[in-house]
């Protein structure tokens, strides 16, 4: 693969690496299945930086050129549509494997039985299902065929939800099984005659992604802390931890001097040996409080932020001509779900709607669990990042650059409550 880096242009080198390897893939230059040079070699090779490259993989892997397979490398998975129809192909690849097995002197009835041991050769070792999984975001769609590759006796087939809506694919007819998230699933059902195929699964961040997540955000806060001259109240924020990872992420951005370590049954159990573990980790930390998740007591408490922090947030949101809105949010770690309650033609989340929840995120119901137990006031503001219905989405450097304004309000928030 031959790359020609032109430092004279206005264009930015990593569209210059994505627009070459791309028109290599579409030319043919570069085949299906065919590895590209690792992040780091094609970086060492053309003396730029890996981030360079690794965004023009990214966008390659976005536009479902290439595929990356973890521990393996990237690959070419791009196929040029062929001209005619299937059936037309069909029949041409035939009548040449005829004529060449003609040429080298076989009789129809041998041709037949080649082919007859050929079919049952493939019957045997053909996977006995075959999967499609779909999704909008390669990042998601990579994680989610990583893991089910790991299946026996399955094949597994990628594609990105714009993809399949700007070339419909046959799936209905080539796979036995079409995987997607619950929000792509209704769009789906619009394209594929056999809608009883599609399976929902609910994505699930592994507990090292979400610290990065946690990070990027801890220093984005902090960050504008410092140029708003507001650094002095981070000393007085009560941080929520889950995890020692956690704390050591959060930790490793500020060093906050108050520290929450919130026990939930799914990730810690009720044994005497774990609590105590957990307990030890807190003491040796400086970490102050230790709370738990609202399983471990009878009844249910009806979490709620503080008036007043919410009165000075939206007076704040107002002055900063943002678009708000106040309501309830759910606290789950699954935002997608079956319910058989729900009317027919209706979305999972039809009976939390009803209800005026507005959004789905993790922390709320902890956040204000907590600040009860100890005698504090708390407020969620959160910024929409993805739409669980319609399956649109922002990318993770949208994530990372774009929600500033949710944090000054939260700091400006902060201020007022100080005074």
């Amino acid at each position: 693969m031959e790359l020609i880096i032109r430092n004279v242009t206005n264009q930015p080198i990593y569209d210059q690496i994505y627009s070459q390897i791309k028109a290599q893939i579409i030319a043919g230059q570069l085949r299906p299945g065919e590895a590209l040079p690792s992040i780091r070699a094609l970086a060492k090779d053309l003396k730029i930086s890996v981030i360079t490259t690794k965004r023009a993989y990214d966008e390659l892997e976005l536009l479902g050129l290439v595929e990356k397979v973890q521990g393996r490398g990237t690959f070419v998975c791009y196929r040029p549509p062929s001209a005619g129809s299937r059936k037309e192909q069909a029949m041409d690849l035939i009548d040449r494997m005829l004529d060449g097995m003609g040429e080298l002197g076989f009789s129809t009835e041998e041709i037949g039985i080649f082919l007859e041991l050929k079919l049952r050769e493939r019957a045997v070792n053909a996977p006995d299902v075959r999967v499609a999984v779909i999704e909008s975001s390669s990042e998601n769609l990579s994680q989610m065929a990583r893991q089910l590759r790991q299946l026996e006796g399955v094949e597994i087939c990628s594609y990105l939800l714009s993809s399949v809506e700007a070339y419909p694919y046959n799936l209905d007819e080539e796979a036995d099984l079409i995987v997607t998230t619950g929000g792509h699933a209704c769009q789906l059902k619009n394209l594929l005659p056999q809608s009883d195929k599609i399976a929902r699964v609910a994505l699930r961040l592994s507990l090292s992604a979400m610290a990065e997540i946690v990070r990027l955000q801890f220093e984005a806060m902090v960050r504008d802390a410092r140029e708003l001259g507001l650094s002095y109240l981070l000393d007085r924020v009560a941080v929520q931890v889950y995890d020692p990872l956690m704390f050591k992420v959060v930790d490793s951005v500020h060093h906050f001097r108050h520290y929450i370590y919130t026990l939930y049954v799914e990730g810690f159990g009720r044994t005497e040996a774990s609590f105590r573990e957990r307990a030890l980790f807190c003491a040796q930390n400086g970490i102050q409080g230790i709370t738990m998740w609202d399983t471990w007591w009878d009844g249910a408490f009806a979490p709620i932020a503080s008036f007043e922090m919410l009165s000075k947030a939206v007076e704040s949101a107002k002055e900063a001509g943002a678009t708000y809105h106040v309501g309830n949010l759910l606290s789950s770690d699954a935002f997608y779900g079956d319910h058989v309650d729900v009317p027919e033609g209706l979305d999972a989340n039809y009976g939390w709607r009803k209800m005026g929840v507005m959004a789905a995120e993790m922390e709320g119901a902890a956040l204000y669990m907590n600040a009860a137990r100890y005698g504090k006031n708390a407020l969620c503001i959160c910024t929409i990042s993805d739409h669980i219905l319609t399956g649109e989405a922002t990318t993770a450097e949208e994530r990372q650059n774009s929600f500033t304004q949710m944090m000054e309000i939260a700091l400006e928030t902060a201020r007022k409550m100080e005074k």
